[in-house]
């Protein structure tokens, strides 16, 4: 889950080229700008508010979104069933 310009969005850590997680290290998703997230496998390049990706072999799909819900002060991802 990343608050990106005071809004909350929540992708599966997975990229859909290959079906990778994003991160090399744990929680590491941010390109060097800080602007984007980036596959740690092949560079792709992913939008924080979207999931679109924007460059990289997977450039036209987009990351799985998942729900959220604001409970009081708490922001409550939903993830799918394995």
């Amino acid at each position: 889950m990343v608050n990106h310009d005071g809004a909350y969005h929540a992708y599966v850590n997975s990229c859909p080229h290959v079906g990778t997680p994003l991160d090399l290290w744990p929680n590491e998703f941010w390109s060097e700008d800080g602007r984007l997230f980036v596959c740690s496998t092949h560079g792709a390049l992913f939008e924080p508010d979207t999931g679109n990706c924007v460059a990289g072999p997977c450039a036209g799909d987009a990351l799985t979104r998942l729900a959220i819900r604001r409970d009081g002060e708490d922001v409550v991802v939903s993830c799918p069933d394995a």
